[in-house]
């Protein structure tokens, strides 16, 4: 793998796990597989890391 490449999945694992913290803030997702990730279209170039978003919440409950 080349050291670009390395870059670019460590800010989308960043991005992933930003996402992932946000919603466990309010709840547990129970469903945390590839396909319930996207990623966003608007990406700051210069960005440390990749915005990426939970989806699909069909398993998740929320606290209180």
């Amino acid at each position: 793998m080349t050291r670009s490449y390395m870059q670019f999945l460590t800010k989308m694992i960043k991005g992933a796990a930003l996402a992932l913290a946000q919603f466990h803030k309010h709840g547990g997702h129970h469903d945390i597989k590839y396909d319930n990730f996207i990623v966003s279209r608007n990406q700051h170039p210069n960005a440390d890391i990749i915005d990426v978003k939970l989806i699909d919440f069909n398993l998740s409950n929320l606290h209180g």
